[in-house]
């Protein structure tokens, strides 16, 4: 017959093993969200790049700098809206 005591610490004894898993698991997110953060930046900066090209560029170019660039933007804020989603 287990006593009230032995639950206790049974139970807590699955508590420790589920906060352990929590910890890794946040540690793991941490890292993925770490890596994302640094692909967005380097997505961050070509499209700034394209904005400076589009502000110098003349109309034509500037279409085609523009169409590009709403591409790679929609793409950043996906990633950045699925990044704070992680958070």
């Amino acid at each position: 017959m287990t006593t009230i005591r032995q639950r206790l610490e049974e139970e807590a004894n699955e508590l420790r093993t589920i906060r352990d898993e929590i910890e890794v698991q946040m540690h793991l997110a941490k890292l993925d969200a770490k890596d994302r953060w640094a692909g967005l930046e380097k997505e961050w900066e070509h499209a700034d790049q394209k904005l400076k090209q589009l502000r110098a560029a003349g109309r034509e170019a500037a279409e085609d700098v523009n169409a590009a660039t709403r591409v790679v933007l929609d793409e950043i804020r996906s990633g950045y809206e699925k990044l704070k989603g992680m958070l």
